[in-house]
């Protein structure tokens, strides 16, 4: 049997897995509802796709990656 090839995480596809990171591992912390999975309304959704699949956005944090992690700091 051959191993599956994985897919690569594109710029489009990071807004995904982080709406779906927020939804399975967030649970809402009071009121009636506590405890229950907390959901994103569809509006939320599109502002956290909308920042994780800019180009710019990712620009950003690796100048400030290279910027933390450079030698002589």
């Amino acid at each position: 049997m051959k191993p599956l090839k994985k897919g690569l995480l594109t710029d489009g596809c990071r807004g995904h897995c982080n709406v779906r990171w927020v939804e399975r591992h967030n649970k809402i912390p009071d009121g009636p509802s506590v405890g229950k999975p907390f959901r994103l309304h569809g509006f939320q959704r599109d502002i956290i796709r909308g920042i994780y699949a800019d180009p710019a956005y990712w620009k950003a944090v690796d100048a400030v990656l290279k910027k933390v992690w450079s030698p002589g700091t």
